[in-house]
This record gives structure tokens, sequence and C-alpha cells, in this order.
């Protein structure tokens, strides 16, 4: 039998955040849902919950603060773990996502591993404590038709 794939939804205004934090969690045999505003995350997990929410601290309209402080305050979402990671190391906005209720707090790019333990200590009951994740990278050595 298989075992469903745990949602996660990613929050970033970037694109390239998005890809690596999405290619990241897929690698760890998670379903992964993106949204590029707090706004559109909003309406994403209205619709269906996520397992756990991966959040930009800055996002365009909403912060990712508020977005956080709004799903806390949802008694109907309120069970939702969500995790911030931004590239500001401004500790007022670490400090208003800790007292929003974030259970992890990274500055991009977070390390893999860190990001991995924390998303398992949020939502699994039994966090797995060795992961592998199959990586192939494909090299061209030389210029042109010489490669």
């Amino acid at each position: 039998m298989q075992q469903e794939k745990r949602s996660i939804l990613v929050v970033d205004r970037s694109a390239s955040t998005v890809f690596y934090t999405a290619t990241l969690l897929r690698k760890l045999n998670y379903g992964v849902r993106t949204a590029a505003s707090a706004e559109e995350a909003l309406n994403s997990i209205a619709g269906s919950a996520p397992a756990l929410v991966v959040t930009d601290a800055v996002l365009p309209g909403m912060s990712g603060a508020d977005m956080l402080a709004r799903i806390k305050q949802n008694a109907s979402l309120s069970f939702i773990p969500v995790i911030v990671q931004t590239a500001s190391t401004d500790p007022a906005i670490k400090k208003a996502c800790t007292r929003a209720g974030c259970c992890g707090y990274f500055i991009k790019p977070a390390d893999p591993d860190e990001l991995f333990w924390a998303i398992q200590s949020a939502t699994e009951t039994t966090p797995r404590k060795h992961i592998r994740i199959s990586v192939a990278l494909t090299a061209r050595i030389g210029e042109g038709g010489n490669a």
C-alpha cells in the first residue's frame, strides 16, 4: 500500500526560492503546492489545509508574519505548523514571527538538513532520522562542439 504524500505549501515571491524549496521537498517525498503571496496562500489553505506551510517573511501585500498570525488566529487552521525562511536578518521580523507562532525560523538559504528536521519535527509523530536525497548532475566540460 502506497503512503499518501503529506502536502506542504511553499509561499515565496521569488520563483527561484520556490523552485529550490519545492524540489528539495519533492525529493523528500512530500507533495508540494506553491503560492507567490500571502493572499494566494490563504485562499489555497481555505480550499485544502496542507500539513505544513513554509513561507518567506517578506511577501508582497501582507507579510509572512501577518499571514502566520491569521492562520494561528483561525480556529479551523491554527493546527497548521508554519516555518518561516527569510533573507532578512532583522531581529524584529524574527520576533514577530516567533510571537505569531512559527515552529521554525531560518535565514535563506536554509540548510537542507535543518529544514528537513524542522519539517519532520512539525509533521511526523516519529521523525525520520536519516534521509538520503538522490542527486544527479550533468556536467559538460569543454566548449561548443568539443564538449
